[in-house]
């Protein structure tokens, strides 16, 4: 039995049958629902009918993106998906945009537009005053740290080369750091981190890592120095500055994840918010 095909018809039909609904909306997840519902009600305002997992060919409940991606013959403005773009966008993989009814981050994950420096730290001087250290400045020296290892890690996963792999960014890019590392903006980390990919990128050339060729590829699909923070892992960033902010505010009577990072406006000038507000609208 196609699970798939049958879903997908089913999906499609139910607008038509419950009015009520605008569309059917196919997520990775349940926890990306207020995400997704958040953005849709400011460019595509309506109710929608949320399907956070769904049944493989096999017949099992089965998520994630590969599983909404499976939707891509039978998508329409009355059924589509939303999912996160991982490296998938600066990868280069077909199909992942509203002609074909994907709605995609841009970033790496919805969290990564949590963490956008402008709305995160606007949101910390808001709800959380007492606050003094700067998001802004630590996540842009991050990006600027994690900007060539990115490179590299998308010149390796491009030629199937094994010498960089997700596995070691992650490592690397460690989600909790020490007291003396937070001070001065996070610095301390900033360069630990930077020192330990400094290796890495200095003998890639036995690969033909180049690292000018690849900023200059990556830079048509909006890739820089300034937003590389925002396409490596995000769950690592979330994690990150979530484990900052609480330690920040350890004496402060802040909910950091309630009272700031799920208060930042999704919202900015930044092209990966601006990318999404077409596609929905597009939709």
């Amino acid at each position: 039995m196609d699970n798939i095909a049958s879903q997908a018809k089913f999906f499609n039909n139910l607008p038509l049958i419950s009015p009520k609904y605008r569309s059917v909306v196919h997520l990775e997840d349940q926890e990306d629902k207020a995400f997704w519902d958040t953005l849709l009600q400011r460019f595509r305002p309506g109710k929608y009918f949320y399907v956070p997992y769904s049944k493989s060919n096999k017949g099992f409940d089965t998520h994630g993106c590969d599983q909404c991606l499976k939707y891509l013959p039978f998508l329409s403005s009355r059924f589509f998906v939303c999912v996160d773009s991982d490296l998938r966008n600066l990868m280069g993989e077909p199909d992942l945009d509203a002609a074909h009814y994907v709605v995609q981050t841009y970033t790496y994950s919805w969290e990564s537009h949590c963490c956008e420096f402008n709305g995160l730290q606007t949101t910390v001087t808001a709800n959380a005053s007492g606050c003094s250290f700067d998001f802004s400045v630590f996540l842009s020296k991050l990006s600027i740290a994690l900007y060539e290892p990115l490179l590299l890690l998308l010149y390796c996963k491009r030629t199937g080369n094994a010498y960089f792999t997700e596995k070691d960014f992650r490592h690397i890019l460690r989600t909790q750091c020490t007291s003396t590392e937070v001070q001065n903006d996070g610095q301390g980390y900033v360069d630990c981190i930077a020192n330990q990919f400094k290796p890495l990128i200095a003998g890639s050339n036995v690969i033909g890592f180049d690292v000018k060729a690849e900023a200059t590829l990556y830079s048509v699909k909006g890739l820089t120095a300034d937003n590389a923070y925002l396409h490596v892992r995000g769950h690592n960033i979330y994690d990150l500055v979530l484990y900052i902010g609480k330690r920040i505010t350890s004496s402060m009577r802040i909910n950091f994840t309630e009272d700031v990072l799920k208060e930042v406006p999704l919202s900015g000038n930044y092209w990966e918010y601006t990318e999404i507000e077409k596609d929905l609208k597009n939709i």
